[in-house]
């Protein structure tokens, strides 16, 4: 009795062990990994409903299907998510220095190098730190850095922080230096500010522009010379 007690205990443990293996074989079979284009941002849609706009050279991995009580996903560079509400199954993006968890709302995330950036647009956001205790629930235009030694809230200052989706950027007296920076973020070609000691605050609007309208606006508003080069733009 004895012997078949434990032989009919090893079989349970054997068939156990075989559910998970057949389920962790399973659920690593249907992950998918998703790249960013140079060319443009890349639309991703998601089994549950939610879409996930990727940046240049973002790296995302999902399920093709969501299943448990958690929808998982885990998000390398910078994405913007729209998560469809569900109550009972919570959406979790897990990056290299944070969890961010949500029900359904709409955000921004940059998870380049060692910080990970939330901005969000609608909604609520929980972030919480990998390297601590510290956690903070985020409303709409509220922001936080998290990286290995600190945890910063605020509120969102830079308007164009979603200008690599939507091709729109509103400069209101902003440095021609911080221009050049986002801008250079955007397009393919670089554009290099050769007087680095130039005071001149832009104040414009550009919506899906083309590179050299945006310069032509950019020389007659700074008095700046604009040279071609063969990949790039060099404004004195």
């Amino acid at each position: 009795r004895r012997l078949a007690a434990i032989a009919a205990t090893l079989l349970l443990l054997l068939g156990l062990c075989g559910t998970y293996f057949y389920q962790q074989t399973t659920t690593k079979s249907e992950m998918q990994l998703a790249l960013g284009t140079n060319e443009a941002f890349k639309k991703i849609e998601l089994s549950d409903g939610s879409v996930v706009y990727l940046n240049k050279t973002a790296k995302f991995s999902y399920p093709k299907e969501f299943d448990g009580n958690r929808r998982v996903v885990a998000l390398e560079g910078e994405a913007f998510f729209e998560v469809a509400r569900d109550v009972e199954r919570p959406f979790l993006i897990k990056t290299n220095q944070s969890d961010i968890e949500v029900l359904g709302t709409s955000f921004n995330i940059n998870a380049l190098g060692v910080q990970t950036e939330v901005a969000v647009k609608t909604g609520k956001v929980r972030v919480s730190s990998n390297n601590s205790r510290d956690a903070v629930i985020l409303m709409a235009n509220e922001t936080v850095t998290v990286n290995s030694k600190s945890f910063h809230e605020g509120t969102v200052k830079n308007q164009n922080y979603l200008s690599w989706k939507t091709g729109f950027f509103d400069f209101d007296e902003v440095e021609i230096a911080t221009v050049v920076k986002e801008l250079n973020e955007y397009y393919d070609q670089t554009i290099e500010l050769k007087n680095k000691q130039s005071d001149c605050m832009l104040t414009a609007s550009f919506n899906d522009l083309k590179l050299n309208e945006v310069l032509e606006v950019i020389k007659l508003s700074c008095g700046l010379d604009i040279k071609l080069n063969k990949n790039s733009y060099e404004l004195h």
